[in-house]
């Protein structure tokens, strides 16, 4: 029985009661341990909702639960959280909002918003091409947007994951950038402090010039406001690209930037194309012939520049010579 009220479908006035209520009216007396289990982990997609500015049911959408699927991906990424239980998480809010709107809404997939790792890249990466990603820095500028195009900057053409685009100190890197060609990545890297090592990532024109002007712009240290903590700037880029990436042809995954900043990466080394691009190398500037690496080498040198461990991961990025 709902507990009344217009307040979220009348379950309740706060997400927390109303989501409490709706998996009891909708699992009836029993199966306690199933509620118990679905209301735990939906905590963490209720923190979510609100840092989107979701504060009622009616409010919901598949956007913000390709988000929070995102966001969990991200977590599980940098080891915060096991992949099993990443999968839960995703698996909750999607019982969460077929119980809502009886099914009206489709679910996302757990095991690929989460289990990236095993993915073996088979089409080239949205955002390859600078004739598509300049025009979006440039007009994303003209829009006021300058956060926004200083991130897909940062992710593409540093290869910086989200999180560490997002942490990035603005002005170190500026001077970096201008003293020594490079932005050094270290805040937001996966491995904790212990494994951590910072990134010396070749800074192309473009960046040395986004960070000259729009980096300077932002009075802040980094990209995000100082009146938004991580999570409440995470929901808000994503939210807001996802509106306009499609204006640009381009994918509204950050992922798919950094994808693009290691396939162009392989080019830049070997001479030749990554393994899952069609299209010819001549895109890029290539190193001399006497200067390429074997590919060995180049998946090597590019998996470090993406902060992994591993060169097997590099199959995500760039595809598979098998």
């Amino acid at each position: 029985m709902k507990p009344g009220g217009k307040a979220n479908k009348g379950y309740g006035r706060t997400l927390k009661f109303a989501i409490r209520n709706l998996l009891k009216d909708k699992f009836g007396g029993g199966n306690h341990a199933t509620r118990r289990s679905h209301a735990a982990r939906l905590g963490r997609f209720r923190t979510f909702l609100n840092a989107s500015g979701v504060s009622d049911f009616k409010q919901i959408e598949r956007d913000h639960l390709v988000a929070y699927g995102c966001y969990i991906g991200e977590l599980c990424d940098y080891g915060e959280l096991s992949i099993a239980y990443g999968n839960n998480l995703v698996s909750s809010a999607n019982v969460m909002l077929d119980l809502l709107t009886n099914g009206a809404i489709a679910r996302v997939s757990p095991s690929q918003m989460v289990g990236r790792r095993t993915y073996v890249r088979t089409a080239e990466p949205s955002g390859l091409d600078p004739d598509q990603y300049r025009p979006a820095i440039e007009d994303l500028i003209d829009k006021g947007h300058d956060r926004l195009a200083m991130m897909i900057g940062i992710c593409r053409l540093a290869g910086a994951r989200f999180r560490e685009a997002s942490l990035l100190c603005l002005a170190d890197a500026r001077k970096s950038a201008n003293r020594v060609g490079e932005v050094v990545i270290s805040k937001g890297s996966k491995g904790g402090r212990a494994k951590r090592k910072p990134r010396h990532i070749p800074a192309p024109e473009l960046l040395v010039e986004l960070l000259a002007t729009v980096g300077t712009r932002i009075a802040d240290q980094t990209v995000i406001p100082t009146t938004m903590n991580y999570i409440q700037w995470y929901a808000y880029a994503h939210r807001t690209w996802r509106q306009l990436a499609p204006e640009y042809g381009i994918s509204s995954k950050f992922h798919e930037l950094r994808a693009a900043y290691a396939c162009e990466r392989w080019a830049v080394l070997t001479g030749a194309p990554a393994p899952c691009v069609i299209r010819p190398v001549g895109l890029f500037d290539v190193l001399p012939v006497e200067q390429r690496l074997s590919v060995a080498d180049a998946r090597l040198k590019v998996a470090i520049e993406l902060g992994h461990g591993r060169v097997d991961v590099l199959t995500s990025y760039c595809g598979s010579m098998k």
